[in-house]
């Protein structure tokens, strides 16, 4: 799996799960520190909206929905990997929808995003999002927090950092696909810092 990560790096990745994971661990990494999450509800805010993505709630309603009704779904059984380009909808949003399209609909119990880091060049590690929810024009998505903290548990390399999230459009700009195909679903957020082959055995092990 870590080569397969390596290799698309340049994509989003979404690995679509059916199967539960096992429970996170209550005893932390030694030396490991996990920022503590502030008061009230802890929400990932979408930082390009309206600029790689209209940021009216309709107007991004209309326009991902127009993508997909011109996509078809050729892909079965159900697709447990999904690679989705992660530029502005004028570019690429018709890509991405062929991409969604091949999931409409399916049964997952939760959707891990794997996206890489634009915005924050001296961060090399791997940051899952371990709030409550990503943020959209069309809502919240929420976080599958028991996945999410087994990964952060898994190996000292993998934590939660909302500086590297706050940012970063390559996990975002899939959301509203998401929000439309597989609405109500949970998703595991992480950004790989540098796409290093360390850093893609460490998250492949993690995952698996």
């Amino acid at each position: 799996m870590w080569r397969a990560i390596e290799l698309a790096l340049g994509m989003t990745i979404l690995i679509l799960t059916i199967a539960a994971c096992s429970k996170a661990s209550s005893t932390p990494l030694p030396g490991k520190t996990i920022i503590p999450t502030p008061g009230g509800e802890d929400i990932r805010k979408p930082a390009v909206a309206g600029r790689f993505y209209p940021g009216d709630t309709e107007k991004l309603s209309r326009m991902v929905e127009a993508m997909l009704a011109q996509a078809q779904k050729v892909v079965e059984p159900d697709p447990i990997v999904v690679i989705a380009p992660h530029a502005g909808y004028i570019y690429s949003g018709q890509v991405a929808a062929w991409a969604f399209k091949q999931v409409e609909g399916r049964d997952y119990e939760f959707v891990v995003v794997l996206g890489v880091n634009h915005q924050t060049p001296t961060f090399d590690k791997i940051s899952v999002y371990a709030g409550d929810a990503f943020e959209t024009p069309l809502g919240r998505v929420p976080i599958q927090k028991e996945i999410a903290n087994a990964l952060i548990e898994a190996h000292e390399r993998i934590l939660f950092d909302r500086k590297v999230h706050k940012p970063e459009h390559s996990i975002e700009v899939e959301i509203p696909f998401l929000q439309k195909v597989l609405p109500d679903v949970p998703i595991v957020p992480i950004i790989i810092g540098a796409p290093t082959e360390e850093n893609c055995r460490i998250l492949a092990d993690a995952l698996v």
